[in-house]
């Protein structure tokens, strides 16, 4: 048995009757309207039908053998499958309680036998306009729900008693609501307005509010912000709200990045001009420590041939080398020569540190392309270890297994971010766990390739991630950090550089008490050429 359609205008009109004659003249009158019809001489036989065609209306004479016209169109109004089907009924009998008795049964018409062939026709001819009209008012609602079902804007209809009346899919979504009933019927300002009193001074009915900025309240706790507008409509006879909801995540992750990308330029321009001026003067004092050095062993040399010249003159009872002698220990000579030499090696040490650390801040500061270059990774994560090394000196030491990596395509910039966002949080998550306890913990840089992927870890052994948030360390505006210590935004602008801008991904493993390690794989290749450079 197949399931019956909704009733259309090519659907057949059901005729139910045992006289032959009247069923002919009802099917001749219809034939004469251009309708199909369907017909029965009894309401056992009509039930079969209806069972694979649903009728656009139904024509049943009231008194038949067996189960009569009232009981056929009490079934018919019992099934769910048939009970939008319209009923005329065809009857001899139109007094006030046969009237009555027939509408009780859920009919809403009748057709008087022996009927006027003419007035029969009008009536017929009505209902199917009728129902032509309603079936299109039915296509019309379907299409109009169907849209706003799948419009990516959250809409909500608020009845006057604050209670959400029905709500659209995208508002579902936005709610992290399983579906409609999790909504329908609940206050407001619990589940739409996220309002911190329990009160929402902008659904006041009669005001019309175009936009407001405000936050809308999840089931799993957090909130999204929203631009909400509120408008009064007419919702089943009454008078209630529309409220509508724009997702502005994307606008605000948009907005953070743009200032996060305008911050970093400038800072980047900064340390870059900075790290040119550094460079000069220590370059310079590099040239005289080491030419100071080479100077000193000279020296050296010469002082050695002038201390036998002395020695030779003592024996002489010379006063001149009694004089030499008394300097000698009044500048402790002695302890010149043995630690100058270490004082310039330190000199020249500290020197090249501070070069090294000029030239990862010029790399790490260098201006981003518009198109991806190549770039050596394992070189990229040395440098930023450099820069954030006061972010974790005092907690931690950090260590690097770098294996032989080719150079990748990518926007080097960018993913210095990513390294110095990773390197950064392992060392807070080190500082965390070993407050007050006076240990140091360790952060270890891996690389490794893999196939077409370079596959980057970064790993701490701090406290771990609980696994009630692990879901949530990547979404916007979430922090486990105090507040003023964290916004949120590092992860996850690291994830959006390295799956949106370079197709790779980001993933984490953490035991908590353990440690936590997070890992970048990104492709040889960079991303596909019609990616390169959009943000």
């Amino acid at each position: 048995m197949t399931a019956p359609e909704d009733p259309s205008p090519e659907s057949p009109v059901l005729v139910v009757d045992d006289d032959p004659w009247t069923l002919g003249v009802l099917v001749d009158l219809l034939h004469r309207e251009g309708v199909r019809s369907l017909t029965a001489s009894s309401a056992e036989q009509a039930l079969e039908l209806v069972e694979n065609v649903v009728p656009r209306l139904a024509l049943i004479d009231v008194v038949m053998p067996g189960m009569g016209g009232l009981a056929l169109c009490r079934r018919l109004k019992d099934d769910p499958r048939t009970a939008g089907i319209p009923v005329v009924l065809v009857t001899g009998r139109v007094y006030a309680e046969d009237v009555d008795a027939g509408m009780a049964a859920g009919a809403i018409d009748y057709i008087k036998k022996p009927f006027d062939r003419s007035e029969a026709r009008f009536r017929i001819r009505t209902h199917l306009r009728l129902q032509d009209a309603i079936q299109k008012q039915r296509i019309y609602e379907k299409n109009l729900l169907g849209i706003l079902e799948t419009l990516p804007v959250g809409i909500a209809i608020v009845g006057n008693d604050r209670r959400v009346r029905w709500t659209n899919r995208a508002t579902q979504q936005l709610a992290c609501a399983s579906g409609p009933n999790d909504l329908t019927g609940q206050p407001c300002n619990d589940v739409l307005c996220g309002a911190p009193d329990g009160k929402c001074p902008i659904l006041d009915l009669g005001e019309t509010i175009e936009k407001v900025e405000m936050t809308f309240p999840r089931a799993d706790g957090s909130s999204v912000p929203v631009l909400k507008s509120v408008h009064e409509v007419e919702f089943d006879g009454h008078i209630a709200l529309l409220e509508v909801f724009v997702d502005l995540r994307k606008r605000k992750q948009l907005e953070i990045e743009l200032g996060h990308a305008r911050k970093l330029e400038a800072v980047g321009q900064l340390a870059a001009g900075i790290a040119h001026e550094i460079n000069t003067p220590t370059q310079y004092v590099g040239d005289s420590v080491q030419f100071l050095k080479e100077a000193f062993d000279g020296l050296q040399r010469l002082m050695v041939k002038y201390r036998e010249t002395i020695a030779s003159l003592v024996g002489a009872g010379s006063a001149l080398s009694e004089e030499i002698a008394a300097l000698e220990t009044e500048v402790d000579l002695d302890y010149l020569q043995e630690n100058i030499p270490g004082a310039f090696n330190d000199c020249i040490g500290g020197i090249s540190r501070i070069a090294n650390i000029v030239r990862a801040m010029k790399e790490f500061a260098h201006p981003d392309q518009r198109e991806q270059s190549l770039a050596d990774i394992n070189q990229a994560l040395l440098n930023t270890l450099t820069i954030a090394r006061n972010e974790y000196k005092s907690v931690a030491d950090a260590e690097s297994d770098l294996a032989e990596l080719p150079q990748i395509m990518c926007h080097l910039g960018d993913l210095n971010q990513v390294f110095l966002n990773l390197i950064v949080n392992a060392g807070h998550a080190i500082a965390e766990a070993e407050q007050g306890t006076g240990a140091r913990g360790k952060i270890l840089l891996k690389t490794a390739l893999e196939g077409d992927f370079v596959r980057i870890e970064v790993s701490d052994t701090g406290a771990g991630i609980a696994a009630s948030i692990r879901d949530r360390v990547f979404d916007p505006f979430f922090t486990t950090k105090p507040v003023g210590k964290g916004t949120g935004q590092g992860l996850a602008i690291a994830r959006s550089i390295v799956v949106d801008r370079h197709r790779g991904t980001l993933t984490f493993d953490s035991t908590v008490g353990a440690g936590t390690t997070f890992t970048v794989r990104l492709p040889v290749g960079g991303a596909p050429v019609s990616e390169r450079g959009a943000r």
